[in-house]
């Protein structure tokens, strides 16, 4: 692989354990670069934690290159008024799936991609009904019920507003604040870590 990419929510909560995504880290920074941006359950010492495992943290560096003119360059979401003028692909990193007025301002600037992660794929699924619930994204201010009958785009690859927006469910749970802890678990929302393959146009 070029790069790996974290879109946030390195922790279960604030505050919590961060091994687990220290040992993620350390097990892949030799192959590539690995990219951080923090998530609403990552406190401020998870940044630079994954920084001392071997990670960049993309809203400090804003932005990365890899792969040469052509290859890939990774954005803080802030750079969105700042894509570089190059013949390669542009791709932002956020947690917070981007509404659609702001993706529409990305893809008239020349982002290509954005992932994110921040919905757990709405933690639990069920049968024609889809995602169970989803946090604030996109459009959505508040906590959806059954997001996907609403027209939210909470997991996967989907093209919005011309811009591509991969939404990854990522490996843990989402949390509410007034639901008891019981309810923290997944299902039918497989976890995922996901491989994007870019292919520049043409070929």
């Amino acid at each position: 692989y070029d790069a790996v990419a974290f879109t946030g929510d390195a922790t279960l909560a604030r505050g919590t354990e961060t091994g687990p995504a220290i040992e993620l880290v350390e097990a892949v920074r030799h192959q590539g670069p690995v990219l951080f941006v923090p998530g609403n359950h990552d406190d401020s010492a998870v940044g630079p934690a994954l920084v001392s495992a071997g990670a960049t943290d993309l809203s400090v560096a804003k932005r990365i290159s890899v792969g040469g003119p052509k290859g890939v360059t990774f954005l803080a979401v802030s750079e969105i008024g700042r894509v570089p003028q190059a013949s390669g692909t542009v791709v932002v990193l956020e947690h917070v799936p981007l509404s659609s007025e702001q993706l529409r301002a990305a893809g008239a600037q020349g982002v290509d991609a954005v992932l994110s992660g921040h919905t757990h794929g709405g933690n639990m699924r069920l049968p024609l009904l889809g995602a169970l619930i989803a946090p604030p994204i996109g459009d959505s201010a508040d906590w959806t019920l059954l997001p996907e009958r609403k027209g939210l785009h909470v997991g996967g690859l989907k093209k919005v507003s011309g811009v591509w927006v991969h939404i990854s469910r990522g490996l843990g749970v989402g949390q509410k604040a007034n639901l008891p802890e019981w309810l923290y678990f997944r299902f039918g929302v497989r976890a995922e870590m996901t491989e994007v393959l870019v292919v520049p146009s043409g070929r």
